[in-house]
């Protein structure tokens, strides 16, 4: 009876002053909400509070434009280049693929390629389902060349080679990435400033070194791949409940979040709808004929 809207505001404001972002301190009320739901449902409670909810950013909107593709594979380290070819081509998650980060899920291993059904088999994937991927002649290849590359003790599909030519683990390469997108015009990088607008600055290495401004990167991200393969799905006209099958969406809503529309795409849609129009209803390109007989284009 003590949790009411005002203590989840009165929380809300110290996590804000706690610069955490308004998505992350949304997401804990919604666990809450949950809790709540949950006890009402077993009749421990009757009446549930209100839950406020802050008002979050828009969701990214950032995909890979294609004729970059094959320029950024080209830049990267070789061991980068199947994490890119994998992500691009199905939409898995980094988790999914590495088995690294804070939602790692185990990775990508040899176990989960079913070579003769040429499916990508993920047995315990982020929402817990497991799902079959089936991947592409160019997959294949790459898939291939891993495996010949493939060590003893190192059963994952994406590894480097530490300096003794072992087999090993990847784990954050976002200074590699940061820098090779900043390069090919996909990122930048911005200074970082303070709550009052002045530059933050990075910690002093030596007692006489050079105060250095501190920088962010802002631009392509891996998880982008993962949109465009949902935005590219959608403009292809794929079947929807076979494309969430595949990325692991369980609701249309936070599959549709992923779906990013593009001018090119609403410049065919208008095309298309045009298309129709005049099939179906003649011409109705703007000219209109006068009195005279003359033909005057009506512009807008």
């Amino acid at each position: 009876m003590e949790i009411d809207a005002d203590l989840m505001r009165k929380y809300q404001r110290e996590q804000q002053n706690s610069e955490l972002s308004n998505a992350s301190i949304n997401r804990a009320i919604s666990s809450l909400r949950k809790m709540f739901s949950l006890a009402q449902r077993d009749g421990r409670i009757r009446n549930l509070p209100f839950f406020p909810m802050l008002p979050e950013s828009r969701p990214r909107q950032g995909t890979l434009p294609h004729d970059k593709y094959a320029v950024l594979v080209a830049a990267l380290p070789d061991y980068i280049r199947p994490v890119v070819a994998i992500a691009f081509a199905s939409g898995m998650r980094r988790g999914e693929i590495l088995g690294t980060g804070p939602r790692a899920i185990g990775g990508l291993r040899w176990l989960n390629i079913l070579w003769m059904d040429r499916i990508i088999r993920i047995e315990d994937s982020k929402n817990g389902d497991p799902r079959e991927i089936p991947f592409t002649a160019e997959i294949e290849t790459m898939l291939q060349a891993q495996f010949a590359k493939r060590q003893e003790g190192c059963d994952r599909v994406c590894f480097r080679l530490d300096r003794k030519g072992d087999a090993r683990p990847i784990g954050n390469f976002r200074k590699v990435w940061s820098r090779v997108c900043v390069k090919l015009g996909l990122g930048k990088m911005e200074p970082v400033v303070d709550k009052a607008g002045n530059p933050v600055f990075e910690p002093q290495r030596y007692k006489h070194s050079r105060p250095r401004p501190k920088l962010r990167y802002s631009g392509l991200l891996l998880h982008d791949l993962r949109r465009t393969f949902v935005s590219d799905a959608e403009h292809s006209g794929a079947p929807r409940h076979e494309v969430m099958q595949m990325t692991g969406h369980r609701t249309e809503s936070t599959y549709q979040r992923y779906a990013i529309s593009d001018r090119e795409n609403r410049r065919a849609a208008l095309d298309q709808i045009a298309a129709y129009r005049a099939q179906k209803f003649g011409d109705t390109s703007g000219t209109v004929s006068t009195k005279t007989g003359q033909d005057d284009s009506v512009v807008n």
